[in-house]
């Protein structure tokens, strides 16, 4: 199991890397995108000072097959984790331009 999860940080950091590579202001643009994102789940800039401090739960929501029936109570009940600086939210991934 930790061979999996060691495998898979080595992965997304690889992958970060080239990214950051053809885009220098990939870290800006990913700060910049966090930011938005604590703001339209409801957190104000005072409650956020540091984005990179918080993490952000994407909770899949699918219209058209393998539909989360209570998918919003679940984004409720992620709120009690706040003080832990953990965010949750829905993604349509049916809606979605690109994996990005």
């Amino acid at each position: 199991q930790i061979d999996n999860c060691t495998t898979y940080n080595d992965l997304r950091q690889d992958l970060l890397a080239r990214y950051a590579r053809e885009d220098p202001l990939l870290q800006e643009k990913i700060r910049e995108y966090r930011r938005q994102t604590l703001s339209v789940a409801g957190l104000s800039s005072e409650e956020v000072n540091d984005v990179d401090e918080w993490k952000i739960v994407g909770l899949t929501d699918r219209k058209s097959r393998r539909i989360w029936l209570n998918i919003e109570d679940s984004v409720r009940a992620c709120d009690g984790f706040r003080q832990q600086k953990v965010v949750c939210i829905t993604v349509n991934v049916e809606k979605t331009a690109s994996p990005e």
